[in-house]
């Protein structure tokens, strides 16, 4: 860390003391909080220009006494201090991000893509599991062209539901977007900055998120506080598109996701060199995402119906795109579902289904694996991560005796999905925010090397939904879940973000 910066703590307690210190109504509680806030000063650099930024990390309370909810949010806010005037500081575009989980916390995207610091690997693809981990410049940090503020919803992080807001009451779609709106209305007012174009940036569960928050942030008649809001938004960009996971109102038919999933299989089978290794990728992958539209869909709804001999041509195209023998599609019927592939297409090892580029032995996978501890990529890349924020948080200045939660899972157990009315589901709430906002742009970015959220899943929202589709971005990038985790592609999506931004920023 460049010792030209000064640390200093704006008001330091523990967040076990503030905890203790909590009474069980909501005046009481807020008194008893004292904020935490530090600052520092440090520069990156961007595309070969040294950028002077601020970093100021704090509590916020949010009390809702319409929604009974109140929460400590602990954030991130990354200011560039080097513009020459003052009004070009406070109208600069500033990017809300948050990960996804529900329960995780944004150092994903912090310290893997947006923060001014990124993680050190010598070999991505291969990452160490062990120390030493370092920090060093992100080159693909955005702080040259807007402020970022990381945001961690509580439960993640150092963020917390104070006691009197029941869990139960707090952990769902809706009170989750209703308070993430609550914190960027506050935040914005406290930081002077309703004139800054705004953007919201979520990653897997984060684009539910940012598609419901966006819909709060309008206000109106339905909002939790019936008040017209009327913050608007610039761009929402959604790394790993996950509307349909939890949403009710839009059920995606079995049929409708084997589909979905066959081109994620047909590029990861071409990154294996099983098939497809005489074209193009993206002539490959295309050509199966045809091939699953067009014949793949229509031949699983005709099922039993379909002659022999276009059961053989069937078995033997999905053979051919999968790499999977002909005898195992057949066997399934054609039916291959992503635990059979990432089990089946490799001798004597597992595939991962975050990012399919990445494989462990299948000997010693416990009979119930552990979905996010057992993952190939995920079981690789965690110690990296979660050694990684730990050191930044130090480096940083900040101090706390409760720990840094990654990602917390008790929170995604309990999670509820449902939405009650007038409330509507996140798919809906993407089209009625980009209904009433005609100048709303959308970035969808997703991974080919992807299960979690398959590349193709994001080409179905826009062709299923009343989506302007002349406001909406879409690229796919050869990684998978995290697409940022290597360089190349790393480089790509942050080129292919400032873009967006300087396009979608009057």
């Amino acid at each position: 860390m460049n010792k030209l910066f000064m640390t200093f703590t704006c008001a330091l307690i523990s967040l076990s003391a503030a905890a203790s210190g909590l009474k069980a109504n909501s005046s009481s509680e807020q008194k008893a909080i004292t904020p935490r806030c530090f600052s520092i000063k440090d520069k990156v650099t961007v595309n070969n220009r040294v950028i002077y930024y601020r970093m100021t990390a704090r509590d916020t309370v949010i009390a809702n006494a319409d929604t009974n909810t109140r929460a400590v949010i602990f954030s991130f806010f990354y200011s560039r201090i080097d513009a020459k005037q003052r009004d070009a500081c406070i109208n600069r575009p500033v990017l809300f991000v948050f990960n996804g989980g529900p329960g995780s916390s944004s150092a994903w995207l912090h310290i893997g893509l947006l923060g001014p610091k990124r993680l050190s690997m010598k070999n991505p693809l291969r990452p160490s599991q062990t120390p030493p981990f370092s920090l060093g410049n992100n080159p693909y940090t955005l702080l040259d062209i807007a402020d970022i503020v990381f945001i961690d919803t509580p439960g993640t992080g150092y963020s917390y539901v104070l006691p009197s807001t029941k869990a139960s009451e707090y952990y769902d779609m809706e009170a989750d977007a209703r308070l993430t709106a609550d914190f960027i209305e506050t935040w914005l007012t406290e930081n002077n900055r309703w004139n800054s174009p705004k953007y919201l940036v979520g990653e897997s569960y984060g684009t539910i998120r940012a598609a419901m928050t966006a819909r709060f942030l309008n206000g109106g008649v339905f909002s939790p506080d019936g008040s017209l809001t009327g913050i608007s938004l610039n761009g929402i960009i959604m790394l790993g598109q996950a509307l349909y996971y939890f949403d009710k109102s839009h059920p995606v038919s079995a049929n409708e996701k084997l589909a979905i999933y066959l081109p994620s299989m047909a590029a990861t089978s071409r990154f294996y060199e099983k098939s497809g290794s005489s074209q193009e990728f993206t002539e490959f992958v295309q050509k199966a995402a045809d091939f699953s539209r067009k014949t793949y869909l229509p031949a699983l709804y005709a099922g039993n119906s379909l002659k022999t001999a276009e059961k053989q041509h069937l078995y033997q195209s999905l053979a051919e795109i999968t790499g999977l023998p002909y005898e195992l599609v057949k066997k399934n019927r054609g039916r291959i579902s992503v635990e059979k592939f990432c089990s089946s297409l490799l001798k004597d090892k597992v595939i991962a289904q975050y990012d399919s580029r990445f494989n462990l032995p299948s000997a010693g996978l416990p009979p119930v694996p552990d979905p996010v501890g057992d993952d190939p990529e995920i079981a690789q890349y965690s110690p990296a991560f979660a050694a990684g924020m730990n050191i930044y948080l130090k480096q940083l200045g900040i101090t706390s005796k409760e720990k840094y939660n990654l990602i917390n899972f008790k929170v995604n157990k309990i999670w509820k999905s449902t939405v009650k009315p007038p409330g509507i589901y996140p798919v809906n709430a993407l089209t009625a925010v980009m209904r009433s906002n005609r100048d709303l742009k959308l970035f969808i970015a997703s991974g080919y090397y992807d299960f979690a959220t398959p590349f193709e899943e994001a080409s179905y929202l826009i062709n299923q939904n009343e989506l302007p589709a002349d406001r909406i971005t879409k690229a796919c990038y050869k990684s998978g879940h995290m697409i940022f985790i290597d360089d190349q592609s790393a480089r790509k999506l942050s080129a292919d973000l400032r873009n967006f931004i300087k396009s979608s920023t009057k």
